[in-house]
């Protein structure tokens, strides 16, 4: 006797929920690097075959993605990058401005001692600016400090006002 074949709920859930999130969410539209990058987990990977691909994801590039980006052995810079480089986008031809850089430097990044040596060279060299966004907060707090300091100096000076007055 055949049985249906009976799916957990989380399953079901789970595929159901991306399966709407791709067919009624997801319009082809010209995709911009960052829209690609507000998604996480699978709901990133549906949104970026269909900008990219103009398709779903099959279950097995969904199982390889989602394990590396899991680990942290990609980034989803590469997932983008990877997919931009794929035969299939050759034929739709569809870009995607600011990505090609940021692939570039995510995949150099990870040549052991190249990766090393131009991280460090990164860091170097984006120091004044990163001192100037700290310098810029700690400023931004200390004169919101300041001005909570001056309103407690306030009402201080009103208490002993009236303390003075009641005597």
């Amino acid at each position: 006797v055949n049985q249906p074949q009976t799916t957990s709920n989380h399953e079901f859930f789970t595929e159901k929920t991306l399966d709407q999130f791709y067919n009624e969410l997801l319009p082809a539209v010209e995709p911009s690097l960052t829209s690609l990058l507000e998604y996480e987990d699978q709901k990133f990977l549906y949104h970026v075959y269909k900008n990219i691909l103009n398709r779903k994801p099959d279950p097995l590039s969904i199982k390889h993605y989602s394990h590396l980006l899991r680990i942290g052995r990609i980034s989803r810079i590469e997932v983008i990058g990877d997919l931009l480089r794929s035969k299939e986008k050759n034929i739709l031809n569809r870009p995607l401005k600011g990505i090609w850089w940021r692939y570039m430097r995510e995949k150099i990044f990870k040549v052991p001692l190249i990766g090393y040596l131009l991280d460090l060279l990164y860091v170097l060299v984006t120091l004044p600016i990163r001192k100037r966004e700290i310098n810029k907060r700690l400023s931004k707090q200390n004169a919101d400090h300041l001005k909570a300091m001056a309103e407690i100096y306030a009402k201080v000076e009103q208490l002993e006002y009236q303390l003075e007055k009641t005597k």
